[in-house]
């Protein structure tokens, strides 16, 4: 379950459309989610005038099983304080996540 869950969400993400269509609104960033050696993730968040190099946001997420729902769990990489944890369900082959 968790192998599913991490091969649909690691890669690159971007808002750019919704940033395009109201810039007054919505900053351009990009997202990545990338797996840990020991099978953690991390995730970094960076605007699209900035590098990769210069995240605003960066979260190493540890991910667990409850039944059939996938928790994860998001530690800040500046206070390695645990976060507000994310309850995944697997619902008409799509993760909907709720914290």
């Amino acid at each position: 379950m968790i192998e599913d869950f991490k091969v649909k969400l690691i890669g690159s993400y971007s808002n750019q459309e919704q940033a395009f269509n109201n810039p007054t609104l919505w900053a351009h960033i990009h997202i990545k989610f990338e797996e840990l050696p020991d099978g953690m993730l991390y995730s970094k968040s960076w605007y699209a005038i900035e590098s990769e190099d210069n995240p605003y946001r960066s979260t190493t997420l540890e991910l667990s099983v409850s039944g059939e729902n996938v928790i994860m769990t998001p530690y800040n990489n500046l206070t390695n304080m645990k976060d507000c944890e994310i309850v995944f369900e697997y619902v008409n082959n799509s993760w909907i996540g709720i914290n």
